[in-house]
């Protein structure tokens, strides 16, 4: 582009390459060809090829129509979010929960599936409605109790925490060896001329350090196991009987 620009006599532009516009355009393409979505969304190709390189950004009536081409938001096509969706009740959903549009969705649709499949579209004499009693009616409804009540307990974030340290801690453990092998690799081939007892201290230290890395993710495994076998003990109603001495069951 700026070649072409240089034999017309034109001067080349500023261009905004990493601008959040262009970018999130780039991310959006998924293969499509300039033509594909020029014809698509209704634009010129050489106007999309500018907008792709960040020389120009678009007029609000082009953003709307790539925005509907790519089925996005326009605050997501400007950076301004990272949901997707047009829905505007999703959107405010994930904004305000930090939860992804999948997530949200699917708890909606736990929702949805149980109050349209389950559901009776009649009331009982207290106007209550009246719900099926079929096992995977029953399921669905539990479902969302039990992740209503992990949420509000705090035990979702607990066990996401518990998730994330041993994610980390094991990752850790693999990027050390990683370096460390890197290292190794630049030394034998820029030529190792370490003394032997150096090249055994470094081997005890790796040693050291591999321990200490497995120990920690083991000790997070644990941890995440002691914490499952907790939640396992709530919702297991023989302990509920054996701690309270009745079929009632509680919560925390």
């Amino acid at each position: 582009m700026d070649n072409c620009n240089k034999k017309r006599g034109r001067p080349a532009k500023e261009k905004n390459y990493n601008s959040p516009f262009a970018v999130r355009l780039r991310e959006i393409c998924n293969g499509r060809t300039q033509q594909e979505i020029a014809d698509g969304a209704g634009i010129t190709r050489q106007n999309l090829g500018r907008f792709l390189l960040g020389e120009t950004k678009p007029d609000t009536d082009t953003l709307e129509k790539l925005a509907k081409y790519f089925n996005v938001s326009t605050d997501y096509m400007l950076g301004l979010t990272d949901n997707k969706t047009t829905d505007t009740d999703l959107r405010a959903v994930c904004e305000y929960t930090g939860l992804s549009e999948k997530a949200a969705e699917n708890l909606h649709n736990y929702k949805t599936t149980a109050n349209s499949k389950y559901r009776h579209p009649e009331t009982d004499e207290n106007g209550e409605p009246c719900f099926f009693t079929d096992d995977e009616g029953v399921l669905y409804y539990r479902l969302l109790e039990i992740i209503d009540e992990l949420i509000s307990n705090g035990d979702m974030y607990d066990l996401a925490k518990a998730l994330s340290n041993l994610k980390s801690s094991s990752q850790d453990v693999i990027n050390n060896n990683e370096i460390y092998n890197t290292i190794q690799m630049q030394r034998k081939e820029q030529g190792d001329n370490r003394s032997e007892n150096e090249k055994r201290a470094d081997k005890e230290r790796k040693k050291i350090q591999d321990k200490q890395g497995n120990d920690h993710v083991d000790i997070y495994r644990y941890k995440l196991n002691e914490f499952i076998v907790h939640l396992s003990d709530r919702y297991d109603q023989r302990e509920q009987v054996k701690n309270n001495g009745n079929h009632n069951p509680t919560n925390k």
